[in-house]
């Protein structure tokens, strides 16, 4: 599937406004997602040992969704900020 293709399959979760505030994803398409990533990824090998800011990046960005549960939220547009911070 092509990344135009996977936006197709995002929902937005937005703001009484209107405004996108969050995006909720299918774990098919993260996962899809996630794989492009890291080809993305740059495979130069550097030295044993060492860590750069994008490795940081990257491992951070990479452990977001380790511990989401699966399942769908009831009335996202209405519970998104109880969703988020609780």
């Amino acid at each position: 599937m092509s990344l135009q293709e996977m936006v197709h399959h995002v929902s937005y979760i937005t703001s009484p406004s209107g405004r996108p505030t969050a995006v909720q994803v299918e774990i098919e398409i993260w996962e899809q997602i996630v794989a492009l990533l890291q080809q993305a990824m740059p495979t130069t090998a550097m030295a044993e040992g060492t860590t750069t800011d994008q490795d940081a990046a990257w491992d951070l960005f990479l452990t977001l969704a380790a511990d989401a549960r699966p399942g769908v939220m009831e009335n996202p547009s209405i519970q998104h900020d109880n969703y988020l911070y609780g």
